[in-house]
């Protein structure tokens, strides 16, 4: 567990976790309904989330 989401916001109080398989796991509860918000990075996109620098949108960063 780590306090260095990139696509959830580590200000909201987002949490990454690395995955058994190698992935990568943003989750955050939600602020206005207490939801819980999940993004799972696959193993194969481990090195675009690494290089990845906010505020761009992690999609639009995916794409180039």
């Amino acid at each position: 567990m780590k306090l260095t989401a990139k696509i959830l916001s580590a200000a909201d109080g987002a949490v990454s976790f690395d995955m058994v398989d190698g992935g990568i796991a943003e989750t955050m509860s939600d602020k206005y309904t207490g939801d819980v918000v999940l993004v799972i990075v696959p193993p194969e996109q481990v090195p675009i989330y690494k290089a990845y620098q906010a505020p761009l949108p992690y999609w639009a960063w995916c794409t180039g």
